[in-house]
């Protein structure tokens, strides 16, 4: 999407000694801790209620499942790098339920 490129852009022109890094998949364990895993397994193999996908918003897909993963783990990543450096975030999180 286009806006997350562009929030990227501004902010590294704004503040370009930021460090960015490529977000890491959240883990099904992770996912777990917070859904229940028969949620998380149909989205991973696509059986995942139809109902449940118009509430998404996004029509299923292994790239919608890949961008959600990487949308958690990177909120993750940003949560621990914050611990341990003080600040950090994340600018693609929001995406709801998965």
């Amino acid at each position: 999407m286009a806006k997350y490129r562009l929030l990227r852009d501004r902010l590294l022109a704004t503040l370009p000694q930021v460090c960015q890094s490529e977000a890491p998949c959240a883990s099904d364990g992770e996912l777990a801790m917070v859904h229940d895993p028969a949620y998380v397994a149909s989205l991973k193999d696509g059986t995942i209620d139809p109902a449940v996908v118009r509430a998404i918003g996004f029509p299923w897909s292994e790239a919608m499942v890949e961008r959600a993963r990487r949308s958690v783990g990177a909120t993750i990543a940003a949560a621990r790098m914050a611990m341990s450096a003080g600040v950090a975030g994340n600018l693609a999180g929001g995406t709801p339920r998965l």
